[in-house]
């Protein structure tokens, strides 16, 4: 596909004979563009002594980054959504709460 989310759905539309709202859904709906509403920055707390932490997140949401709030004592491992849950897990037990804000893309 071309280089901007326009240009892809004109160079779909262009070669299909598609609309460009049928050009956007197709590439929609195999992951080439995404929509969004809005971007969340959700708060993850990890707490003393154990390894993970989650919030609630809207189902299809996508991880953009994370940065910490306060007190990284340990390194992060992961960061995931699986359906509405967001979990962020920590290489070791952390030593104090962690905290961290998920910048979270939400369908």
């Amino acid at each position: 596909m071309a280089g901007t989310i326009r240009e892809s759905v004109n160079t779909m539309a262009g070669t299909t004979g598609l609309t460009l709202r049928e050009a956007y859904d197709t590439l929609a709906a195999n992951g080439v563009v995404i929509s969004a509403t809005k971007i969340v920055h959700e708060d993850v707390t990890v707490a003393a002594a154990a390894t993970s932490g989650t919030a609630t997140v809207v189902a299809g949401s996508k991880i953009l980054g994370i940065y910490p709030v306060s007190n990284q004592d340990q390194h992060i491992d992961s960061v995931a959504i699986t359906d509405t849950t967001l979990t962020v897990t920590l290489a070791a037990a952390a030593t104090a709460d962690n905290v961290f804000k998920v910048v979270v893309l939400e369908p």
